[in-house]
């Protein structure tokens, strides 16, 4: 049987030097092999499923290209960019890249090249972490709620919402939320570059003093850990006017 028309194509990940750290996720595929030219690295050995994996689409800055009659094609493309450089020299991923990458700046990429923070559709179900519920809805629950259902969570209030974080969630309506570190994401998103998550966190808010509340649209909302106290009939029955009382820095 004749191999199909996709398997044959040779696929390449074009990126700057500059951006090698960027690499780092599929440093491990020993399949992988690289070259370089002058101020730019040449990746090939891809699968065609290989390349909407999420190790590749997460990368930023990558070209892929696909080599034919030594020229280089861009993905969908029919118009060759440039020709491939005769006599590279080939070496696995692995040995091309230093196992500790150099530091590097996350928040700055020169002034055409600004990375924006996005969330999009997850690949992988985590567990629900924390639901953020009407105040009026939690304080009625509360009220009917044994004291056992309610032990191990804690909340705080946001304006007319409560952020409750804690296993198990109450069966209330809101939005729910799963737990990566110190971040709290919507329920079924997750980080388009999930490798700089801690990077993120680092420059947004301090990991030890507080939770990262991030919306769809890649907004968030900083909150102190102390702010937060066990939930309890009696803690929700004497929280009146909190809303007025935090001062939350949104960041966007």
């Amino acid at each position: 049987m004749a191999a199909h028309p996709s398997n044959l194509v040779t696929w390449l990940l074009e990126i700057d030097e500059a951006h090698l750290e960027f690499l780092a996720p599929v440093r491990h595929w020993d399949f992988l092999s690289m070259a370089s030219g002058p101020g730019v690295c040449w990746v090939k050995g891809f699968r065609p499923e290989d390349l909407e994996s999420p190790e590749i689409t997460s990368i930023p800055f990558k070209r892929l290209l696909y080599l034919r009659d030594e020229h280089l094609f861009p993905a969908g493309g029919l118009v060759p960019l440039k020709q491939l450089p005769a006599g590279l020299a080939w070496i696995p991923l692995e040995k091309g890249l230093p196992l500790q990458l150099p530091s590097f700046n996350h928040n700055y990429f020169g002034i055409q090249e600004r990375l924006t923070i996005r969330l999009v559709p997850a690949s992988i179900e985590k567990a629900p972490a924390a639901l953020l519920a009407p105040l009026d809805v939690l304080r009625a629950y509360a009220d009917m709620a044994s004291s056992i259902r309610l032990k191990g969570l804690n909340w705080v209030v946001l304006d007319d919402q409560a952020l409750v974080v804690g296993e198990p969630l109450l069966p209330l309506p809101g939005e729910v939320y799963w737990r990566q570190g110190h971040h709290l994401l919507p329920a079924g998103f997750a980080f388009e570059f999930p490798f700089l998550v801690e990077t993120i966190g680092a420059n947004v808010g301090s990991p030890g003093a507080c939770l990262l509340l991030w919306d769809k649209e890649g907004g968030c909302l900083r909150i102190g850990r102390d702010m937060f106290c066990p939930l309890s009939r009696s803690s929700v029955r004497q929280t009146t006017g909190a809303s007025d009382d935090h001062n939350l820095n949104r960041m966007t």
